[in-house]
């Protein structure tokens, strides 16, 4: 049936060749009228003609080929030429009519053809590439300054008179007997304590200051020479080691105060009578 509507359009487009011409097309050869009649259908789809038949999978031929070359150009058709109207060609055309709003069914009708050879063909888009995610710069980190130690202050040397500190004074009683302890504390930075020595009043319970056996003195001087104080160190007596308050019996407060102390470095250092601080105690 195609070649009969296509003899008949070579016939009707070589009339008035063959008219003026007079050529006989029963004298052409099987390539003389394939020439001619490629011809014609190159002329006819350049005016928006189109003499042939659709076309659908099963088919072949020289239309087939055509139309694979036209759906590489716009790009659907991405396999090899071969004028055979197979899977890959109906796929191609699918895509064609769904980007061009047609009924995809993969069929090339005629009307669908006559776009396909037309400038009102939509070549197939060509994807937008995804943006290239750029990594994320890590930030430079400053290094971190390290603060400047500030230096310990170097500590001020105490005045001999206040290295020896009396911190706590303990009265108490015991077998009838009154006895006393002291608590001390070496306030210096590099001297070492091996003995020192007390004064003390007695105070009864009116704060009358007491007499040794009610007569005698009223301040009595205490030694310790059985002790070692390093810097900084303190010193309790507590209550097994202490001294006997004989003479006072009646006491009921007494104040303490440091006179003397003797460095193991062999320093003796004696305490003005204006920078002897008391220190009190209670029963």
């Amino acid at each position: 049936m195609r070649k009969i509507i296509a003899i008949w359009v070579v016939l009707i487009l070589l009339m008035p060749v063959a008219l003026a011409d007079r050529v006989n097309i029963s004298d052409l050869t099987k390539e003389e009228l394939l020439i001619l009649y490629d011809s014609v259908s190159a002329k006819l789809k350049e005016i928006g003609y189109y003499p042939f038949v659709e076309l659908k999978s099963g088919d072949s031929g020289e239309n087939v080929l055509a139309l694979q070359e036209r759906l590489k150009a716009l790009f659907y058709y991405e396999e090899e030429i071969t004028g055979r109207y197979d899977k890959s060609t109906s796929s191609a055309m699918k895509a064609f009519e769904k980007n061009n709003r047609l009924k995809q069914d993969g069929i090339a009708t005629i009307s669908e053809q006559q776009i396909i050879y037309s400038n009102l063909a939509l070549p197939k888009p060509t994807p937008t590439p995804k943006p290239t995610i750029k990594p994320k710069s890590t930030p430079t980190t400053k290094p971190t300054r390290k603060p400047t130690p500030t230096p310990s202050p170097t500590p001020k040397p105490v005045a001999d008179a206040f290295v020896l500190n009396i911190v706590e004074v303990n009265l108490f009683e015991q077998y009838n007997y009154n006895k006393f302890s002291v608590n001390v504390l070496n306030k210096s930075n590099t001297q070492t304590i091996d003995a020192f020595d007390l004064i003390l009043r007695a105070y009864d319970t009116y704060g009358t200051l007491l007499s040794s056996f009610g007569y005698g003195a009223k301040e009595a001087g205490f030694t310790n020479q059985e002790c070692i104080i390093g810097p900084g160190k303190k010193y309790s007596m507590g209550t097994r080691e202490y001294w006997d308050l004989f003479g006072f019996d009646t006491a009921t407060r007494i104040e303490v105060a440091v006179t003397r102390y003797h460095t193991v470095s062999g320093r003796t250092i004696t305490i003005d009578e204006k920078d002897l601080r008391w220190i009190s105690g209670n029963k």
